[in-house]
């Protein structure tokens, strides 16, 4: 255009820092339909890190970066198409953060001192439609199989390494 109007700018490509949601709310388009993510966050505080079925890897470096479970090709193919049909993975693959090895302040340095541990896990291919039925359920059922996968490379039980609060009860919180 060879005027501007006021608030007009010609340009052959803009730049949004917005949703497509949002986008679509500033231009009076219709919104699309949300995608879908992963809605399984697991938060846990250890009494130490877990000792690995692979005895030539030490727990702390396993733990330090990104640990992949049942994160193959085929199992990622595989969940995919289990979640695409509406059904929960079999072998649910997930992604596990040691935050507090890398940064130790997260943690009070009395825990620090005694050897405590924070893992985020993020659970993939769990889209929201399948907690629509009863999240409650799905939520324990997935959790259940997602840290089944995870104790199948665990030369010990998750449970037993896992800090319980004032009450006994394991500190361990399971978001949907």
């Amino acid at each position: 255009a060879s005027s501007c109007g006021e608030g007009v700018v010609p340009a052959r490509h803009v730049l949004v820092n917005a949703s497509p949601q949002e986008l679509a709310h500033l231009t009076g388009d219709e919104p699309p339909t949300p995608a879908e993510s992963a809605q399984l966050k697991v938060n846990m505080l250890l009494k130490r890190l877990p000792r690995l079925r692979d005895t030539s890897v030490d727990a702390r470096e396993a733990f330090s970066g990104t640990f992949h479970i049942a994160e193959g090709y085929e199992q990622l193919a595989t969940a995919h198409a289990q979640a695409a049909s509406g059904e929960l993975p079999t072998a649910p693959p997930s992604e596990i953060y040691c935050h507090s090895l890398t940064d130790p302040s997260i943690l009070g340095q009395d825990l620090v001192d005694q050897g405590y541990q924070t893992l985020t896990l993020f659970g993939l291919h769990t889209p929201a439609r399948l907690f629509e039925r009863d999240n409650d359920a799905v939520r324990a059922e997935l959790l259940k199989s997602t840290l089944a996968q995870l104790e199948a490379h665990l030369a010990e039980p998750l449970a037993d390494c896992l800090a319980t609060d004032a009450d006994g009860r394991p500190c361990i919180e399971a978001k949907t």
